[in-house]
């Protein structure tokens, strides 16, 4: 017999779970949710980034680290929030795809006395495929379901929890920051933001990108959290001139998901190192590196190398 979501619920959110049984969990998990029968659709492009079509976003659950990082982060938010609060904790989740993998097993554990959750889904066809799934699982008095751009969303009730994964590495194509920068003031005070921060820094990098190569951090060049960095604030870093060892200016990602969960380079696909330029085409002595994040159509962090002392 084939476990229920209740039943996976409580394995995805055991932090003590071996990885190997987290990974089997995670399996049954993404086959109780691909039995429902997914319609595939186009990515959404939006002022501030591009939305994913549906296969795309439900793929983003085949990420084990990255999913064990979130979920246990936002079940960790919900009961600190449920301390402060004798109102059900208000989740709102920024751009859940057709399955809302962040916010089910939360909703298989709590009961709607103490958690409600507010889905924002900028893809009308994702957002259409999650609302059949959740009068499926039960849930369609639990979950709220909004097709809206969550760069425009107007908050009507206290937020406790805001959670998005709306980030490829390097905090590109997608709207990550713009979500972030509109939603942050809008949320209740001492609200929980996951990821509680995310940190871009500039690296050198060696010619082999592998989890066990040693690389150089540099500056950060760009934070967002709740007193984060403002997109187009500019950053200059001066590159060292002993570059021996290494092959490329890269860009590092950080995300810390709160003070205990963080997802490191190569631990994920959210943190995968980013190739900006080969460091043999840089002049021998320093180069300044100037950068700042931009939440255009396309975002992203934009950098310039010049010879300025």
């Amino acid at each position: 017999m084939s476990p229920n979501l209740s039943d996976i619920a409580r394995q995805l959110l055991d932090p003590q779970l071996p990885m190997p049984a987290y990974a089997k969990a995670l399996a049954h998990y993404e086959a109780l949710l691909q039995a429902q029968h997914l319609v595939d659709s186009s990515r959404t492009q939006t002022e501030h980034g591009m939305g994913l079509n549906s296969t795309e976003a439900a793929t983003c659950l085949q990420d084990e680290r990255r999913t064990r990082a979130f979920l246990l982060a936002t079940d960790a938010a919900i009961r600190h929030q449920r301390t402060q609060t004798r109102a059900p904790v208000h989740l709102l989740y920024a751009g859940t795809g057709p399955w809302a993998t962040l916010a089910l097993p939360l909703l298989a554990t709590y009961p709607a006395a103490q958690l409600k959750v507010t889905g924002l889904e900028v893809n009308a066809a994702s957002a259409g495929h999650l609302q059949g799934l959740l009068r499926l699982l039960g849930l369609a008095d639990h979950m709220e379901v909004v097709h809206t751009d969550a760069t425009a969303y107007q908050v009507t009730n206290p937020v406790h929890v805001l959670l998005s994964e709306t980030m490829q590495a390097g905090l590109r194509d997608e709207p990550q920051v713009a979500i972030f920068q509109h939603l942050i003031p809008q949320l209740a005070q001492g609200a929980s933001l996951i990821p509680q921060e995310i940190c871009l820094s500039l690296a050198l990098l060696p010619e082999q990108l592998r989890p066990e190569a040693k690389w150089l951090p540099l500056d950060t060049v760009f934070r967002l959290a709740k007193a984060g960095d403002l997109p187009g604030t500019e950053h200059r870093c001066r590159l060292p001139q002993n570059r021996e060892g290494f092959a490329w200016l890269g860009l590092l990602t950080h995300i810390q998901l709160d003070d205990t969960y963080t997802l490191e380079a190569f631990e994920s696909g959210l943190t995968h190192p980013l190739i900006l330029a080969p460091l043999a085409t840089l002049p021998a002595q320093s180069p300044t590196v100037r950068t700042h994040y931009s939440i255009e159509q396309n975002p992203g962090l934009v950098y310039h190398i010049s010879h300025e002392e």
